[in-house]
């Protein structure tokens, strides 16, 4: 039995050129591609979920700007709970407001 899980995840903003290429990688090669589309991951998939997380993502999201970055590399990382690994396409410029908004998900009930 599947356990429930939450993630808290952004869709970015992609000219339509490059949506159709990530989407066309992802596609071929991530098996969680039909379920969702290109997005960034805020908080990363779990099962134990704090009391009241919709209220308190929605409150963290409202206290920042919207974060423009810039992909140059990608990172690849082992997978954790099994055999294979993903690829990380990491933003350059951005990349610190997208991590102080992490970080900040992260100090309340997701810590």
């Amino acid at each position: 039995m599947n356990e429930p899980r939450l993630a808290v995840v952004s869709y970015p903003v992609l000219s339509a050129e490059d949506r159709t290429w990530i989407e066309s990688i992802r596609s071929r090669h991530d098996p969680q591609a039909s379920l969702i589309p290109a997005h960034v991951t805020l908080v990363f998939p779990t099962a134990d979920c704090p009391g009241g997380a919709p209220d308190e993502v929605a409150a963290v999201a409202k206290a920042f700007k919207p974060v423009p970055f810039v992909i140059r590399w990608a990172r690849p990382v082992r997978d954790i709970t099994g055999s294979g690994g993903h690829v990380f396409l990491v933003p350059d410029e951005g990349f610190d407001g997208i991590a102080a908004l992490h970080n900040a998900l992260y100090s309340g009930g997701f810590a």
